[in-house]
């Protein structure tokens, strides 16, 4: 690239939200220049396949959402593999690895979030395991590649989130005996009740999923028994891999002390717009205000980084402020996790003052759990019960109100279609 290139718009980060916000602009402004730079060298991916990658479900080619080709027919100048390391908000200006300074009337930050790390992999790296990035997918990929006899083999999961719940999947596709080690005494800790994990918890167990609660790795290393990991309480367990889902950092360092404002993410309004005008936030980093809920969110999924994404582009190239469309949108995440379909949606975990109902059905595999407060649903998480998703959506975006029929919902034969239209 040139030494210091100038632009009208600079987006912060290849990923979904990066990406389409920059065809966003690029559609509503066709003279513009436009530039992504991106700490990953691949052009965009889809992160929700990397699951069906690494179980040999797709090939790796079916990952990746555009070609090079792309950027360029859409007059987008991509810059891979490129770090920030300075940031100067008031004069727009981004600091690069590669010693170059690119500048822009207006930014987006779309950086992400990067996979917190465990304390206790230092030495045992090449056989411990995230899932955040498609070079996360590709080492696990080549690892269980080269293990020509995996059945029978132990694979230790860490953390009772989503990413854990995938990962044991994974083992089960290919061949391994998982077992989970869990900081609480559940998954989704206390978002979901017992009725919940007690579905959950069955399920696991039916496929012979090990479960340790309150339990982490203390100590690990290699014995006798090859790779083993001691855990809390002293017990050990030879394994063949470490998966770990204990959750994320946003990726904020190069922009602490900008005079951009940084929270838990990059604090932005409900336009997305930061504390320093022409600078947007989108995606996983993005702390925005959201109308619904009436209060500052930060989400972290590829959904709501799709559409961050598209409203970024929109307000970045609005012509007056009146043009500009705030951002509203009730997160949502599903995944299907040996035969239970699980989906949270809107906010899941519940509040001092609110208050919860839980419907669970004769088969022991269906269960809702609502949150709600002040005869509002705010959020609802779903197992084998997605048909009811769309309309627990609408009522959380509409925030009607259910007084009238919250006393019907404690019974699980009353459907939500028979209460509400859709």
């Amino acid at each position: 690239m040139p030494k210091n290139p100038a632009y009208d718009y600079v987006i912060i980060g290849g990923g979904i939200a990066g990406t389409t916000a920059a065809e966003t602009i690029r559609s509503r402004d066709s003279q513009a220049t436009i530039a992504i730079i991106s700490l990953e060298t691949e052009r965009l991916y889809s992160r929700v396949t990397l699951p069906a990658y690494i179980r040999d479900k797709i090939p790796r080619e079916k990952v990746f959402l555009r070609s090079l080709e792309d950027y360029a027919k859409h007059g987008i100048d991509f810059f891979g593999g490129l770090s920030v390391i300075g940031f100067e908000a008031e004069r727009r200006e981004i600091h690069t690895s590669d010693g170059a300074i690119i500048s822009g009337i207006k930014i987006l930050i779309a950086t992400g979030a990067s996979l917190r790390t465990a304390s206790l992999i230092t030495g045992i790296e090449d056989y411990t395991f995230g899932l955040q990035t498609i070079k996360d997918a590709d080492r696990f990929h080549a690892f269980v590649a080269g293990d020509t006899q995996p059945k029978g083999k132990n694979a230790v999961i860490v953390g009772g989130g989503f990413i854990g719940l995938e990962f044991i999947e994974t083992a089960f596709a290919r061949g391994y005996k998982p077992h989970l080690l869990l900081r609480d005494k559940q998954c989704f800790g206390d978002q979901l009740d017992a009725q919940g994990w007690g579905i959950l918890e069955a399920n696991l167990g039916r496929h012979g999923v090990i479960i340790y609660p309150e339990t982490e790795i203390t100590t690990s290393g290699f014995t006798a028994d090859g790779f083993t990991v001691t855990m809390t309480g002293g017990a050990s367990i030879a394994t063949a891999w470490i998966g770990y889902g204990v959750g994320v950092n946003r990726n904020t360092s190069s922009f602490q002390g900008t005079g951009v404002r940084v929270n838990r993410g990059i604090v932005v309004n409900e336009f997305l717009e930061s504390s320093i005008n022409n600078i947007w936030a989108a995606g996983d980093i993005a702390e925005y205000h959201d109308g619904i809920f009436g209060e500052d969110m930060l989400i972290g999924n590829w959904t709501n980084a799709f559409l961050q994404g598209k409203n970024a582009g929109i307000n970045m190239t609005a012509q007056t402020p009146a043009s500009r469309t705030a951002f509203c949108a009730v997160p949502a995440y599903s995944i299907t996790n040996l035969g239970l379909h699980i989906t949270f949606v809107g906010i899941t975990k519940p509040r001092e003052g609110w208050e919860t109902i839980s419907r669970v059905w004769d088969d022991g595999m269906s269960y809702e759990r609502l949150f709600i407060d002040d005869n509002i649903i705010k959020g609802a998480i779903l197992i084998n019960r997605f048909q009811d998703k769309m309309i627990i959506s609408k009522l959380i975006e509409s925030r009607q109100n259910i007084s009238a029929q919250k006393e019907a919902l404690h019974d699980p034969q009353t459907s939500f279609s028979s209460l509400f239209s859709a």
